[in-house]
């Protein structure tokens, strides 16, 4: 009998990758996650941005802090780097940005998925630009996403099994602020 797989839980700005038999859990709002696996090493990883990129002071910015896109992107390439793989060797899906206070949107309808040709600087709310902004920096990284849940209203629970590359989904609406 298998033994039973590790939990490793992240939160914002936190990632982890891994060759374990471990299952990778975050909860996302606005926030973004990336995950990445190779399919004939079983290895793989998980990061948790809070926003694509640092809007100011960016010659003070960490490049390696997964708060951003930009940093998150620099720890999957290091990990890659440390595995000996390519980005274009994994499974790389993508999941958030989703609308926690839909009555407060400036921009686009927030009850629809995001729209993949929708451009970065058409966005003027926090989920759609960690939507289209990531997806952008992450694909200029040579990162190919092959699948996607993004956008929407309420937070996503997920569950990414390394061991087999399953990301397990639950998805929550958001709760409604009635003024007093």
């Amino acid at each position: 009998m298998k033994p039973l797989p590790a939990q490793i839980i992240i939160n914002t700005g936190e990632f982890h990758f891994s060759s374990e038999r471990v299952s990778i859990h975050t909860l996302l709002g606005s926030c973004v996650a990336f995950t990445a696996w190779h399919p004939v090493r079983r290895i793989g990883g998980m990061c948790h941005y809070l926003l694509p990129t640092r809007e100011s002071d960016r010659s003070s910015c960490n490049s390696q802090s997964g708060l951003y896109a930009e940093g998150a992107v620099s720890l999957f390439e290091q990990a890659f780097r440390a595995a000996r793989t390519r980005a274009s060797d994994y499974v790389v899906k993508m999941f958030g940005g989703g609308s926690m206070f839909p009555q407060h949107s400036l921009g686009r309808s927030c009850d629809m998925p995001c729209d993949p040709k929708l451009s970065p600087s058409a966005c003027r709310d926090i989920p759609c630009r960690n939507v289209t902004q990531g997806r952008s920096i992450f694909t200029a990284h040579g990162f190919v996403i092959s699948g996607a849940d993004v956008g929407g209203i309420g937070s996503r629970q997920l569950i990414f099994d390394v061991w087999s590359g399953d990301v397990w989904i639950r998805r929550n609406k958001a709760v409604a602020l009635l003024p007093g």
